[in-house]
């Protein structure tokens, strides 16, 4: 149990007299039925004041993480599962995705890790910590569980914690290092508190072989990463640009944490680790093409000829860290980013009449799989449209903090579909002080939040559901329903657009 010391402070719900009516009776229906309805509004009111916007935007956001955080918290823990699995949907059957993805998991309770972190009342935090010790303690039984990629590079395992054996795109070593990302955000909380007993026995031991979860995790990934694996939508082997940025950030944070805990050797193997993953790092940046090359050395997979994949939006995104290595402002982030946009808004239907709406984004033009079914036309995915809203955020936060924005020739194209002026021409600097300056800071808020208008156009309006995919042409939604990660995506990317809001 964690102990919250002299922390009695309790939440606080203000009414909102200026919320649409049905808004209003929605979200105090919820609040009385439903705890992750209070600890959602403690995060929104540690970023901002419920009732500060007026505009229906602004509602509908709020409105939706509620529902998001609701749907998302139904996949964890869920009937039919053992305690802290967290399963990709309920769909058992075109598709089946109740299993447990490492990855996928590791995302999913990032947001909760967050409301951890953020709120001050003790009985979240306590309920948070109850969820999150029972994912911690399954995970620890998946490290241990014999699999087919002979390690904890196996991507995916029954909700029960039984390991799936049968054919699949393995190995996939991302999943460790996600994980270990979200649990040293935990970790580290818990170190604030004062509970380092539960860390040593659980999270962090330093022994060698570790016994705990993060540490083994940091392990893998330091003597791994030089392995092949399979990429994030299992279909491609091959040096993965999204694995390496992952892996990278969790041996940097990985090295932090363990000299926090006297634990020097590891530190400075973690972090030589992370210094070679850096440079390896840079050579899926191709020069000629103006692109991030997601996968490079490939043994197998589908075409992917134009080189274009939306797992390096996703990689830029779930392994920001404080150096900025391939960070959403970065030049060749951007690059890449124009491109995407450009390629999907071309290929999809449903993106030649925007009406206010960003494009729909998919995973790659290439893509062949429908929701069911691979072969035919692949479709628009919530999460990979959320992504390039989330990505737009934090490369205005990150604008904002450095004050100003020059134009190159490699990130002109993206300025051009967020704000197509004669003003944003290549060698142009601008200041913060700069006419020009508030104008394009506008430009980038809305560029983000059309494709968030995109995603409120296509979710079920009456519920806030969000599938895996919805359809290049009509609209409506594919394959998984109720996919985690498409609420974990929109959460935290509208987390971040509060950041990137006008002040």
């Amino acid at each position: 149990m964690v102990h919250q010391g002299n922390m009695t402070q309790r939440l606080v719900i203000p009414r909102c007299p200026s919320l649409d009516l049905n808004v209003g009776v929605e979200m105090q229906n919820s609040i009385k039925s439903s705890f992750w309805a209070v600890a959602l509004i403690s995060l929104i009111t540690w970023s901002t004041p419920l009732c500060a916007d007026s505009d229906d935007f602004q509602h509908w956001i709020k409105r939706q993480q509620l529902r998001a955080l609701n749907l998302l918290y139904k996949n964890i823990s869920a009937p039919g599962t053992a305690a802290g699995s967290v399963i990709a949907s309920p769909s058992k059957a075109d598709p089946n995705y109740f299993f447990h993805w490492v990855r996928d998991a590791g995302l999913v309770m990032d947001p909760l890790i967050r409301i951890f972190m953020s709120t001050n009342d003790p009985g979240i935090k306590q309920r948070i910590f109850d969820e999150t010790h029972r994912y911690v303690q399954f995970s620890r039984k998946l490290q241990l569980t014999p699999n087919l990629s002979d390690g904890l590079g196996e991507p995916k395992f029954f909700p029960n914690g039984d390991a799936y054996n049968e054919s699949w795109g393995r190995p996939q070593n991302d999943g460790p290092a996600i994980r270990a990302v979200s649990l040293i955000r935990f970790t580290r909380h818990l170190l604030k508190l004062g509970h380092e007993d539960y860390v040593q026995e659980y999270l962090y031991d330093s022994f060698e072989p570790s016994e705990s979860l993060v540490k083994a995790d940091l392990d893998f990934v330091a003597k791994q990463w030089r392995q092949k694996s399979f990429d994030i939508w299992e279909e491609v082997l091959g040096d993965q640009f999204y694995t390496r940025l992952v892996q990278r950030r969790a041996l940097l944070e990985g090295a932090d944490l363990a000299l926090q805990l006297g634990d020097s050797i590891s530190a400075k193997g973690y972090r030589q680790e992370a210094a070679k993953l850096s440079t390896i790092i840079l050579k899926h940046w191709d020069v000629n093409r103006s692109r991030i090359i997601p996968t490079l050395s490939t043994q197998s997979g589908p075409d992917k000829s134009s080189g274009l994949d939306m797992s390096v939006i996703l990689a830029s995104i779930h392994a920001l860290g404080a150096d900025q290595f391939f960070s959403p402002s970065d030049d060749r982030m951007l690059a890449t980013a124009a491109r995407l946009v450009a390629a999907f808004q071309e290929l999809y239907a449903i993106n030649q009449a925007s009406n206010g709406m960003g494009p729909a984004l998919g995973r790659y033009p290439e893509d062949t799989y429908d929701g069911v079914h691979t072969g035919n036309r692949g479709n628009p995915w919530f999460l990979t449209t959320i992504a390039m809203a989330e990505f737009t955020y934090y490369a205005k936060r990150d604008f904002l903090k450095a004050g100003v924005v020059k134009i190159t020739e490699l990130n002109a194209p993206f300025f051009r579909w967020v704000w197509p002026s004669e003003d944003l021409q290549p060698g142009t600097e601008i200041l913060k002080d700069s006419p020009l300056w508030e104008d394009l800071m506008d430009a980038l808020l809305r560029f983000g939040d059309d494709f968030i208008r995109r995603v409120a156009f296509h979710i079920n309006r009456q519920t806030g559901e969000m599938s895996e995919q919805f359809d290049q042409d009509t609209g409506f939604m594919r394959g998984a329903p109720n996919l985690t990660w498409s609420y974990a995506g929109f959460l935290t990317a509208t987390w971040v657009r509060k950041v990137a809001e006008p002040r």
